[in-house]
């Protein structure tokens, strides 16, 4: 069930039975690789898909494997690794809360960096 904390105070329903099945409510749902939640801010969604980028980062980043690669081909790696989980279903979350925004914003800062071989604190984009 989806909507307002305070219309889902107002359900009370604990399970609901389909063909002798039951279904128990949750608070969060995977479907089609989007993770739904019952207010639909899409909290869980980016955190789970920012650790996910991040993980495939780390591992473009880790022991130099960056340094023997062409800009090019560091750019097809990144793009396919990393910022394809960003990308996805990122219709879905037009919207949302600017902190949110801003982490994915984060990952996506990284990323250029990592591209362009710029330290930590060097702008991503000069």
């Amino acid at each position: 069930m989806f909507g307002r904390i305070s219309q889902l105070s107002k359900c009370n329903t604990r399970e609901i039975n389909i063909a002798n099945d039951k279904i128990y409510p949750t608070d969060t749902v995977r479907y089609l690789g989007a993770h739904l939640d019952t207010s639909l801010n899409f909290k869980d969604h980016i955190k789970l898909k920012c650790k996910t980028a991040m993980t495939n980062y780390s591992s473009i980043s880790g022991k130099s494997i960056r340094n023997y690669l062409t800009l090019d081909a560091a750019q097809i790696l990144v793009l396919a690794l990393v910022v394809s989980h960003l990308d996805y279903c990122n219709s879905i979350q037009y919207g949302i809360a600017d902190i949110d925004l801003l982490k994915l914003q984060g990952v996506q800062n990284m990323c250029a960096k990592l591209v362009h071989l710029r330290g930590q604190f060097d702008s991503a984009w000069d």
